[in-house]
């Protein structure tokens, strides 16, 4: 899963719900940025919660993983924030292989 955005970014903003606060939409914003050479330095998974009384799926994208010292551990994002924008484009309903 790394890097999860296309390697044509060299800086890319990313929205996201922290895992520690609580959920009445408290979210920080995160700018990565790195070099050609390097990824951004974290993993998602994407998980899909089923509404049976409404029969939809919610999908949710978290950071599994964020790798010491990268252009991600550096800007902030930390291990269970969920992923809600990426570059201005909300993508709380994509999975992880789409953003």
């Amino acid at each position: 899963a790394l890097p999860i955005l296309p390697r044509g970014f060299k800086g890319s903003t990313v929205r996201c719900k922290s895992s520690s606060e609580s959920p009445e939409g408290h979210r920080k914003i995160i700018t990565l940025e790195r070099k050609d050479d390097e990824n951004f330095g974290f993993e998602i998974q994407t998980y899909g919660l089923h509404h049976q009384d409404k029969n939809t799926v919610e999908m949710f994208t978290f950071v599994c993983r964020v790798h010491e010292a990268s252009p991600a551990h550096l800007a902030g994002l930390a291990k269970g924030d969920t992923i809600i924008g990426v570059n201005g484009v909300n993508v709380e309903a994509r999975q992880s292989t789409r953003l």
